[in-house]
């Protein structure tokens, strides 16, 4: 999907893209996902040589950003002066609901919304199992909700149990009957 957004747009937009895995600590930090966003954003500026508002507001908070210790609204207000660069910017966060706690998912939300809140350039997906309400928090959000077919499901299934030529064929047949039962399009 980052790839495509890319091949899209070009240089005439950013894609910046986060993935929370409920194994990782370091994705179930706001701070840290920002400073990877910025870091992110402040990658695309680079080859063209950072604009000197950009330069000046890194220089302001570089012991800061050294010591890690960044207010949120510090890394919302940089994030908005380069987003201003380009004519879109896509933030992509996947996996929302690998959030550990209620309370990291609803901050991490709040500080997305700051930066939508300031930038008219901003497009906002966010993956997530349908149990996770984003309604409260995007209130003109649109749902798409995306399954996989049960036929793709097989085919990705069979193949990846051929790659077992140690097990027998009844059981591989018992393993893709169950594993098909239980799915659910996921």
């Amino acid at each position: 999907m980052v790839d495509r957004l890319e091949s899209l747009y070009g240089e005439k937009s950013a894609v910046l893209f986060v993935y929370i895995d409920y194994k990782d600590p370091a994705t179930q930090s706001v701070p840290t996902i920002f400073a990877n966003l910025l870091k992110q954003l402040l990658q695309r500026l680079e080859p063209t040589g950072l604009p000197s508002d950009i330069n000046q507001s890194l220089d302001q908070f570089q012991s800061s950003i050294r010591a890690h210790h960044m207010d949120m609204t510090d890394y919302v207000r940089l994030i908005l002066s380069a987003s201003k660069y380009f004519v879109s910017v896509y933030l992509v966060v996947d996996a929302l609901d690998e959030c550990l706690s209620g309370g990291f998912r609803r901050s991490l939300l709040t500080a997305i919304n700051q930066i939508r809140d300031g930038a008219n350039n901003l497009k906002v997906l966010i993956s997530s199992r349908s149990h996770i309400s984003l309604e409260n928090s995007f209130p003109s959000t649109e749902n798409l909700e995306i399954r996989a077919s049960a036929s793709d499901l097989a085919k990705y299934a069979r193949a990846k149990l051929e790659t077992y030529s140690h097990i027998p064929e009844t059981l591989k047949t018992k393993i893709l009957t169950d594993l098909l039962s239980k799915t659910d399009g996921t």
